[in-house]
């Protein structure tokens, strides 16, 4: 371990660099040993330099909290108990490297703003891993070796700095995540070009059940696509990326149109329209606007979250209107043709209400041949670059 004072802002600004390539050294070894004198040396020369006016952590982590809706209680996994929560948010514990790194992993806070810097474009920012650039390369995106940063912002601007509400996996990568985001939206300049903020017409609870009617028909699929163009959402299809585990999402361009994206990462006709269903309601419902831009969704992960339990039970509602569902009377014994008499009458596929049923008992094993695996990718096989 050679640290070296720093002495100038070239110092400075080379220790901030190594401080982020050391955010995953372990408490107790060499590197974070390194990673705790580089902070200290970081935090000395700071206060030494007051021309370096910069945010603090507590504000970056407020700030953060403030985009997705958290309570203190959703950083007890970060900082370790409610007590320390509420030390940290009051400013009477400093963070340690391991908070540091869990915020920024877990919520995308970046590491510059935890390591209170300002000057962003000193610190080198974190590039999307290798396989993701491969993939924005392969979609004809961008090349390797353009910095993705120049893409992003070519593409959804500099004010999208990354005001997700995210629904996943604390494992997923929030900037795979954000590249994924960003080719969403580059895709939909392909396939809605012509599209504008003045195209889109909201609309009532009766859209999205006609628009869950679709399901039924041949091709359903490809017809909500001309559906949903028929009100201004533009609808696109990107498989998700490495690191992402996403199902789909809903967001708003920079010249204010709204966007709908699947994945397809469950091949099945009761995730396609459920997912679908649930991102039109976050866009009908406006909790997508040019405040909060983005929202990412792994629908497999059960969420508290108020916008999210709204959606869910608006799409739920849109596609076996709740008078079916209890006319069902959901329970183990169940039958086919009770599946397939309230899916006639709802008019929707039966998929979907094999689907629903499934996921009501947590009984994945039954009508399982009913759920239409293996069809979807076929019919944007185009599309599953």
């Amino acid at each position: 371990m050679a640290v070296k004072v720093i002495r100038d802002d070239i110092g400075y600004a080379e220790a901030i660099r190594r401080l982020e390539e050391l955010a995953d050294a372990d408490v107790g070894t060499p590197a974070g040993d390194e990673a705790d004198v580089l902070s200290t040396l970081i935090d000395l020369y700071e206060k030494q330099n007051e021309a370096i006016e910069k945010p603090t952590a507590l504000e970056a982590i407020k700030f953060r909290m403030e985009q997705l809706d958290l309570k203190p209680r959703d950083l007890v996994p970060d900082i370790g108990s409610r007590s320390r929560v509420s030390e940290v948010l009051s400013g009477q514990r400093p963070l340690t490297i391991d908070m540091i790194r869990s915020l920024h992993e877990r919520w995308g806070i970046p590491l510059a703003s935890l390591i209170n810097v300002e000057n962003f474009e000193r610190v080198a920012k974190p590039q999307p891993a290798k396989a993701v650039l491969k993939r924005l390369e392969s979609l004809g995106m961008m090349k390797m070796s353009d910095d993705f940063y120049d893409f992003r912002s070519k593409i959804c601007g500099d004010a999208f700095q990354a005001a997700y509400r995210r629904r996943t996996t604390s494992t997923a990568d929030p900037v795979a995540l954000d590249a994924w985001c960003v080719a969403a939206i580059a895709r939909s300049f392909e396939r809605c070009d012509r599209f504008s903020s003045l195209s889109f017409s909201r609309q009532g609870d009766d859209f999205l059940r006609e628009l869950a009617k679709c399901s039924a028909r041949s091709n359903g699929a490809l017809a909500a696509r001309d559906v949903l163009a028929g009100i201004g959402i533009c609808f696109v299809i990107l498989p998700h990326m490495p690191g992402t585990h996403l199902d789909g999402a809903a967001m708003i361009r920079k010249d204010g149109v709204p966007v709908v994206a699947l994945t397809l990462r469950h091949d099945r006709i009761d995730n396609f329209w459920f997912t679908l269903l649930h991102e039109c309601s976050h866009i009908l419902l406006d909790h997508v606007s040019k405040d909060q831009e983005a929202i990412l969704d792994d629908l497999e992960i059960a969420s508290s979250d108020d916008i999210e339990t709204e959606a869910d039970q608006h799409a739920l509602d849109a596609l076996v209107p709740p008078r079916l569902w209890q006319q069902l009377g959901a329970n183990e014994y169940t039958s086919t043709t009770e599946i397939f008499d309230v899916a006639h009458e709802a008019g929707v596929h039966p998929a979907i209400v094999a689907g629903m049923w499934r996921k009501a008992q947590n009984n994945y094993r039954k009508f399982s041949g009913l759920l239409g695996h293996g069809t979807l990718k076929k019919l944007f096989e185009s599309e599953m670059v």
